[in-house]
């Protein structure tokens, strides 16, 4: 596959698939895209696709991969640290809604926020309190810092 080039799901293959094989959910390839660099501009889905597997096949259960956007502010705390992100995007959180009315069940969105949120308060301890080498002097705010994003 080229540069450039995305596979996404064929909707009869897709009924094909689910009939052969019986699952339970079947995960869904729309354009979307796992890590905190995949989008460097607004992500362009094929959220159509999901639509029409739901109307073939309403009591499928679908699963959407990629990653969600993420506040900027945590960004700024990784970059004022030491980080060196450069700016990317995400799946807007009114594209996922927008599916879940037709048979999306399980969004995966979380980990790449978790891990800049984590790393952020880490880099934070590390450069204001550089004396600091105890994994319970920069666990304990990247606890804190999980826990502020709640559900997500």
């Amino acid at each position: 596959m080229g540069s450039g080039q995305v596979h996404l799901t064929d909707p009869a293959q897709a009924m094909e698939f689910v009939k052969l094989t019986q699952v339970d959910a079947l995960a869904v390839a729309i354009g979307t895209s796992h890590g905190a660099y995949k989008f460097k501009e607004e992500p362009k889905l094929a959220l159509h696709i999901v639509k029409e597997i739901h109307t073939r096949m309403p009591e499928l259960h679908m699963v959407m991969h990629g990653r969600a956007a993420c506040p900027r502010s945590w960004w700024n705390i990784v970059n004022k640290y030491g980080g060196k992100m450069p700016n990317a995007k995400g799946v807007p959180m009114s594209e996922i809604q927008s599916v879940i009315p037709h048979g999306v069940r399980l969004r995966s969105i979380s980990t790449p926020t978790r891990r800049i949120a984590i790393t952020g308060a880490i880099r934070k301890v590390f450069a204001e309190t550089p004396d600091k080498f105890d994994p319970r002097d920069y666990m304990k705010p990247a606890r804190e810092a999980l826990a502020k994003l709640g559900g997500r």
